[in-house]
Order: C-alpha cells, then structure tokens, then sequence
C-alpha cells in the first residue's frame, strides 16, 4: 500500500474522511505521528515473524589503529558479525560483551585481522584494533527498523500482505486519543498480526511440504514399483 492509500483507509476505518487543516487527521498534522507511531509498533511486532524479510547488512571497512566505526543502518536487532577476507569463506566473528571487555582487550594491542567485535549505540567496535587498513573486512547483519517518515510508496521494509496492520494500529490511536472503544481495531490487527505468523511457519525453508511426492521419492524410488498396478505410474 502506498503511504495515501494507508492513511485514507484508517481514516476510513474511524469514520474520519476530512483532510482540512485543524481537523484530527489533518494532511500536514496528527495523521503523521501518528503514522510513524503505528509504522514502529508494527516492525517490533514482525521483528520475529519475519526476520528474513526485515533484514539488512553492511560493509564495513577498517581503518588502521581505529577501532570504532559508526553503522550507516539502524537496527533493530544484530544477529551477527562476519570477518570477511579476499578468497576466503565468511567468517563469523566473536560478539564480546561490552561490560566485559576489561578482561579481554590490552591496551595498544593490534592485529592484521581482527576477530572480535560489539556494538552499541550504532557504534561498531572492533577487537583488537586493526593493526591497518582493511576494504569491506566486516559485514554487520541485523534487523533493520523501518524508516521513520515513510515516503509516497510506502513502506520499504514491512511485507506488502502486513501494511494493513498500520492501519489497524491508526486507527486504535485515534479511538484511544478520542476515549472512544479501540476493541474492534485491536481485535483486527491481533487477527491479521495471527494470520501472518500461522502462515510464516508454514514456509517451506522451515517446514517442508509437498503437494506430490517429495523430490526424494521422485528420485530414489524403484522404477519397477507399482509398475503392474497402476498404468499411469511412469
């Protein structure tokens, strides 16, 4: 859904079609916040359904004797960091806690490949410091929040079959900023918000199923089975 379409329908949904200035759901007024409050309760509560679908990576290169690097993304999550050197298979690196680091790093030390890693507050740091300049050596994968203000066509990151969850959350905004019963919309949105996770379980990378036989049937079977019992079995 575009970002118009996504705005006229929780209008729609609390009988508010008005788009004068001064008015609840004004164009240029409260219909944005509370967009982009919906927008960010949305992507948390798809953070684990769909994981896949949410999620962003990044390249990042290292600077000789720097050991801390700012992350162009914002994530919700980071699952996990990768050491990535030319000819070589990825490599996962090791997460340090933070509040530990006292008993694992020494000072002024530096290697040629680092191998350990944290971040926080967006900030990428780098255990030990690289002892020089290395292209693209870390990739940082995580959940990637959607973009705050949302642009004419829509949401980037949240899954087409989901926006109409914005929609839902909208409009429980609205009836809760007018005292009015948000049951219905929450009803709705807890629905669809249901729907979604019983059909993501049933993808097939997590649960195979299969219409017909399963690939393994169709290619270890004995040829010579069923052959006199049933005329349509190659």
């Amino acid at each position: 859904m575009t970002k118009a379409a996504i705005i006229s329908y929780a209008r729609t949904l609390v009988n508010e079609i008005s788009t004068d200035a001064g008015t609840l759901l004004a164009d240029a007024g409260n219909v944005l916040e509370i967009l982009e409050d919906a927008v960010e309760q949305v992507v948390l509560d798809l953070a684990e359904i769909y994981p896949n679908e949410l999620q962003a990576s990044e390249l990042v290169s290292m600077v000789a004797n720097d050991k801390d690097y700012t992350l162009t993304n914002e994530y919700l999550q980071i699952l996990k960091i990768e050491k990535c050197v030319t000819g070589e298979n990825p490599t996962e690196m090791e997460i340090i806690d933070p509040l530990q680091r006292q008993y694992i790093e020494t000072h002024g030390e530096t290697h040629a490949r680092p191998y350990g890693a944290y971040v926080v507050n967006g900030v990428l740091f780098i255990y030990p410091t690289p002892s020089a300049a290395l292209t693209n050596y870390v990739q940082v994968w995580g959940i990637k929040a959607e973009a705050t203000t949302m642009v004419d066509a829509g949401p980037s990151a949240i899954p087409r079959h989901a926006h109409r969850l914005i929609c839902y959350w909208m409009a429980m905004l609205v009836a809760n900023i007018l005292g009015a019963d948000e049951k219905r919309f929450a009803q709705l949105y807890q629905y669809r918000l249901q729907k979604l996770l019983s059909v993501q379980s049933g993808k097939f990378q997590q649960s195979p199923r299969f219409v017909k036989e399963s690939s393994v049937e169709r290619t270890t079977r004995d040829t010579r089975e069923r052959a006199f019992a049933d005329r349509d079995w190659p």
